[in-house]
């Protein structure tokens, strides 16, 4: 979980969106937010390289946590394969908290709903967008 809070976190710091034609929306709704403060921080990633750390995320958003369910739009993204990693910054510290173990004390979630326990691999996240497309993502 730790590699999670990493790649997100220093995606913020530098992001650099695809040059290649876009045209499509992705709405993301993320349902189960047990606490209504901090952030979403969300990732997305078009390619397993980048999804592992070897590259920058597609988009990143910083997504207030109002709700117990909220609503963001990925816009004008190239049609392909993407996957999507989040953790909910309720403290506002820009960093996922764990205990003493690891175990992550934010919520955190992933594209499909995968990694119940521990990061899912690019494969297991994936999703296509080819036009404009919807998806959910639980926040455990």
């Amino acid at each position: 979980m730790k590699t999670i809070t990493k790649l997100i976190s220093s995606a913020f710091l530098a992001t650099s969106v695809c040059a290649s034609t876009m045209a499509n929306d992705l709405n993301v709704t993320f349902k189960h937010i047990e606490k209504h403060e901090g952030n979403l921080m969300v990732a997305l990633y078009n390619s397993e390289a980048n999804y592992q750390g070897q590259g920058k995320p597609v988009q990143v958003a910083a997504i207030p946590a109002l709700n117990e369910k909220v609503t963001y739009t990925f816009e004008n993204l190239a049609g392909g394969t993407y996957a999507i990693k989040l953790f909910h910054d309720s403290n506002s510290n820009g960093k996922m908290d764990t205990n003493m173990f690891g175990i992550p004390k934010e919520g955190y979630g992933f594209s499909n709903n995968v990694g119940k326990f521990g990061e899912p691999e690019f494969t297991e996240a994936s999703f296509e967008v080819l036009s404009e497309s919807s998806i959910e993502i639980i926040v455990r």
